[in-house]
C-alpha cells in the first residue's frame, strides 16, 4: 500500500426517522417528494460518467426546522428501478486456493537478494516470520539483535490476535516455498516512499519496511496494526485475487486492529459524483478514498449477520471467517475485467447469504440485491443512521453515528447538471420538499428521494463542485500523512 492523504469532509448527517423512500429512473420529467434526493448513476462502468440533466435543488444543503422538527411527505411515485440488473444471476462456484508452502528454511545470518538487486540478512525467526535486514543499512550485531526481536514480537501479535481469525493460514502462500512470511526491513532514499508494503516477489512473499538510510532504526513497536494490513494484501495475491484496488483496501483496512479509526468521512471527489469503486492502481484516478469502501465492506458484513458486526479481531469468530471468505474462495469468470470482478464477489456473497436466509439482502419483493441496490441503500443508511433495517448499521449504528455524524451533502449550482460516474452518486437537499426529475438525463441516471429530520441544523460544511485532477502516467500522487 502506499500513502493516501486523508480527505475530510464533515458535511450533514445524523439520525434520521422518517422511512419514506421512492427511486425513479425513467427519462421523463416528474416530481419526487422527500427531504433528500439521492442521484446516482447504476453504470458499473466507473469510467464514464453521465449528466443528470438541470437539477435544481437547495444550495445550502441545510434541511430548515432545528431540533425535533419532522417532514411527513408522502410519496408521489411508484418505485421504477430500469436497468438495475444482476452481474451475477445464478450458479456460481467456489474455489480452494492452491498454496505454496515446502520445506525451505532460513537461519539467523543467512544472506539473500531474492532476485534483487539488494542483499539481505536473516536477523530473527520466530514462529511464523523472518526478519531480513537490508545490509545496506549498516546494523551492527546489537542493532541486529534488537531490531530482529522488536519486529519478530510485532509480528506474531499481528499473527495471533488479528491474521489467524482472518484465516491467514488457510489463504496464504510462500513463493520460496518455505514456511513463513517474510519482514523486510529495507534501505530506502529520502525521495522514496516511506510506506510499509506488500509488493509481489516470484521468489519470497514479504512484506516491506522502509527505512531511511543513516536511520539505524531498531524499534518497531505498535507496528502490529500495518502488519496485519499488509498481510491481508499478501493473503489476497496468494488466493489469486485480483480485485480493484479500492476493494483491496477495504479489506485490509478490515483485518486491522485499529479498523474503527477509519470511519472517517470521505472524499470530496466521491461526494461530488466520481465513483468509489474504482482502480487497479494510484495512478487511475486523481484521488484514493479509503473510508467509503471500508464503510461499505463493513455495511455488508453487518446486514449478512442481520445487524450484528463480526469482527474477528482476538477472537475465533465463524461468522466473521464465512463473510471474509467469499472473497478469496469465490470463482470469478475469466473474462471479467477490473471492477466487474469486485461486483460479481460481492453480488455472488449477497446471493449466497440470502439464498441461506430469505430475509437477508433482501428487496421489499422479496428478491435479492443487485450491486446498485447494495450501494443505494448504503448510502441513504449514512444519512438516516437506522438502528435496524437496510437503512441501518444495526448493532453497529451507535459507533457509525460517534465517528460518522456528518455526511457529504451536494451543494453546487443549483439549475445545472452535474457529471456523475458510473456507481457514484450525490446527495442534495430539496426545495420545500420537491424535486423536479428533469425530462432528459443519461440512461443510468437514478432518483431516489427520502424523508429525514436532522438533530440540528447549525455549523455545516458542503461541498459545491466536482473535481477531478488528471494524471500522467509517470506521475505520483501526493500521498503524505498516512502511516502505510
Amino acid at each position: 500500500m502506499k500513502r493516501i492523504k486523508k480527505a475530510f469532509s464533515l458535511i450533514l448527517s445524523a439520525v434520521m426517522l422518517s422511512t419514506s423512500i421512492n427511486t425513479v429512473q425513467i427519462n421523463a420529467a416528474q416530481v419526487l417528494y422527500g427531504d433528500y434526493v439521492l442521484i446516482s448513476n447504476t453504470s458499473l462502468d466507473w469510467e464514464t460518467a453521465e449528466s443528470t440533466g438541470n437539477i435544481v435543488f437547495d444550495s445550502n444543503g441545510v434541511l430548515k426546522g432545528g431540533p425535533g422538527a419532522e417532514n411527513n411527505l408522502g410519496n408521489a411515485l411508484d418505485t421504477e428501478n430500469q436497468g438495475n440488473s444482476h452481474l451475477y444471476n445464478s450458479g456460481g462456484s467456489t474455489k480452494t486456493p492452491t498454496q505454496k508452502k515446502g520445506n525451505t528454511t532460513y537461519s539467523v545470518g543467512r544472506k539473500e537478494n531474492f532476485g534483487t538487486e539488494k542483499t539481505f540478512e536473516c536477523i530473527a525467526v520466530s514462529e511464523h516470520c523472518y526478519v531480513w535486514a537490508d545490509t545496506a543499512l549498516g546494523y551492527t550485531a546489537d542493532e541486529k539483535n534488537t531490531a530482529g526481536a522488536s519486529a519478530s514480537e510485532q509480528f506474531e501479535r499481528a499473527y495471533t490476535d488479528y491474521l489467524q481469525p482472518y484465516d491467514f493460514d488457510k489463504y496464504i502462500s510462500f513463493n520460496d516455498y518455505s514456511d513463513r512470511i517474510s519482514l523486510f526491513i529495507e534501505a530506502a532514499g529520502e525521495n522514496d516512499d516511506l510506506s510499509w508494503h506488500y509488493s509481489y516477489n516470484q521468489n519470497v512473499t514479504g512484506i516491506y519496511c522502509p527505512v531511511l538510510l543513516g536511520n539505524h532504526r531498531t524499534s518497531f513497536a505498535n507496528t502490529f496494526p500495518v502488519i496485519s494490513h499488509e498481510c491481508q494484501h499478501a493473503m489476497a495475491d496468494s488466493a489469486g485475487v485480483i480485485y480493484g484496488l479500492w476493494l483491496n483496501e477495504a479489506l485490509s483496512v478490515s483485518i486491522m486492529p485499529n479498523h474503527e479509526d477509519w470511519l472517517y468521512m470521505g472524499s470530496k471527489e466521491a461526494a461530488c459524483g466520481q465513483s468509489f469503486v474504482n482502480g487497479w492502481n494510484y495512478t487511475d484516478y486523481g484521488y484514493f478514498d479509503y473510508a467509503q469502501p471500508y464503510e461499505f465492506i463493513r455495511y455488508l458484513n453487518t446486514q449478512a449477520n442481520k445487524g450484528v458486526y463480526k469482527n474477528g479481531s482476538c477472537g475465533d469468530n465463524a461468522a466473521y471467517r464465512k463473510f471474509y471468505s467469499y472473497f478469496y474462495t469465490t470463482e470469478v469468470p475469466s473474462n471479467y475485467t477490473k471492477t466487474k470482478k469486485d461486483i460479481y464477489v460481492i453480488e455472488y456473497l449477497m446471493n449466497e447469504y440470502h439464498n441461506a436466509d430469505s430475509t437477508v439482502f433482501a428487496n421489499d419483493d422479496g428478491s435479492v440485491w443487485t450491486f446498485n441496490d447494495a450501494l443505494r441503500y448504503f448510502r441513504i443508511a449514512q444519512m438516516k443512521h437506522e438502528s435496524t433495517g437496510k437503512y441501518g448499521f444495526g448493532e453497529d449504528t451507535e459507533q457509525i453515528r460517534k465517528k460518522l455524524p456528518y455526511y457529504t451533502v451536494y451543494t453546487g449550482e443549483s439549475g445545472k447538471s452535474v457529471n456523475i460516474y458510473g456507481t457514484g452518486a450525490i446527495m442534495v437537499k430539496t426545495v420545500d420538499g420537491k424535486f423536479e426529475v428533469p425530462a432528459q438525463h443519461g440512461a443510468n441516471i437514478e432518483y431516489t428521494a427520502f424523508n429525514a429530520v436532522i438533530p440540528w441544523a447549525d455549523g455545516i460544511n458542503t461541498v459545491s463542485a466536482p473535481t477531478k485532477k488528471e494524471y500522467n502516467s509517470g506521475d505520483t500522487l501526493d500521498l503524505t500523512g498516512m502511516k502505510i
